[in-house]
This record gives C-alpha cells, sequence and structure tokens, in this order.
C-alpha cells in the first residue's frame, strides 16, 4: 500500500489512515501501547542487561594498565540519551524496557535502550560521558521523538543505521532530542563548494 499524506505508520508497523486531531493523537496513544506491551514482553531483561554492564565495568577496571587507565575504565556505563546530544551513533537495534522512574516526565511507563556504537561526536560532551569511538554502550532514553523514530526505523527495516543524536534548545530552555542524519563533513572530491 503506497503512503499518502492522510496515512501514518501504526504502532503495530502497518499503515492506518488518519484524520482530524482526535485520530492522532490516537495514533500516539496506540505507539505508547504497542511499546509498553513489547516493554512488558521483556521484564526481566534490565536486570540482565545491568549485570552485563557492570561485568564489563569490573572486568575494563581489572584489566586496565596504569592508573589513568584504571581510573577511566569504569566511564561510559549506561549512557542516557539527554546526556550526550551531539554524538554520532550506530543503532543496530533496540528494546523496550519497563520504566520504574516517577521522576521523569512523559515516561509512559517504558523506556527504549539502544544497542549503539559510538562513532564519534563533541569531544567535551564524549570526554564528559566517558565515550570512546568505536566502543559499544547501552544508549537509553524515553524522549518520544527518538523512541518513535527507532520504532519507525525497526518497522521500515532500515536498521542498523549511523545516526547523530541533536539536540534543540527550546524557547524555554529545555532541550529537544532528536535522531538526525550524519552531518556532511567531507565534500567528494571533484565538487564545487558552491
Amino acid at each position: 500500500m503506497a503512503k499518502s499524506e492522510d496515512q501514518q505508520p501504526a504502532g503495530n508497523g502497518e499503515v492506518q489512515p488518519v484524520e482530524g486531531t482526535v485520530q492522532k493523537y490516537a495514533l500516539v496513544d496506540e505507539f505508547h501501547r504497542y511499546m509498553l506491551a513489547r516493554a512488558t514482553q521483556n521484564k526481566e531483561r534490565p536486570k540482565e542487561v545491568n549485570e552485563e554492564v557492570m561485568a564489563q565495568q569490573v572486568t575494563a577496571i581489572l584489566t586496565a594498565e596504569g592508573v589513568d587507565a584504571i581510573l577511566k575504565a569504569d566511564m561510559g556505563g549506561t549512557v542516557q540519551c539527554r546526556d550526550v546530544p551531539g554524538t554520532y551513533w550506530e543503532i543496530f537495534s533496540w528494546d523496550a524496557h519497563l520504566g520504574n522512574r516517577e521522576d521523569i516526565e512523559n515516561s509512559h511507563g517504558y523506556y527504549v535502550q539502544f544497542e549503539a556504537t559510538c562513532i564519534g561526536g563533541d569531544p567535551d560532551v564524549m570526554a564528559r560521558n566517558g565515550l570512546e569511538v568505536g566502543k559499544q554502550f547501552p544508549l537509553q532514553t524515553s524522549a518520544d521523538l527518538l523512541t518513535s523514530k527507532a520504532r519507525a526505523l525497526e518497522a521500515a527495516e532500515a536498521l542498523p543505521m549511523k545516526l547523530a543524536l541533536v539536540g534543540f534548545k527550546t524557547g524555554s530552555g529545555n532541550t529537544v532530542l532528536k535522531w538526525g542524519p550524519m552531518p556532511v563533513t567531507v565534500q567528494s572530491a571533484g565538487q564545487a563548494p558552491f
């Protein structure tokens, strides 16, 4: 079925007609119900992930050579998307997990954890968060624009994909996170810059 302007992807990956504001909100509600159901199926996975992250960090500490390496070995761990705008990632897959944080506004009861490799970004942000190019990190978020784009890319069978984690400041001072295309950093040979 070709996708027209009056159709949107449903939470299950199918295309459903959308008419008016009420139906658009219904689509968002359907998406959150789908994600919460998916998270419920994975309810034991966060414990396993936490154990895996801890084991990786302890192993890194015990195998580090030199005092500086030992002190930096457990940096990184689980990375929150809100802490690393301006970084670049290769996203391989993701899972939804039940969330129990009541201090996070609009969490909808779940969060997403990406299987992701850091491929670059703002050096200050990377250093502050212990990120290294080429290293895999559990990257987490409950931000609607990130989780819905992850679901849409999965439904489109577009993963793995290299993406930029972009943060936009709003007028109220909040940062809205979005997945965007990788920046163009090198021009092709032979092309004029204008």
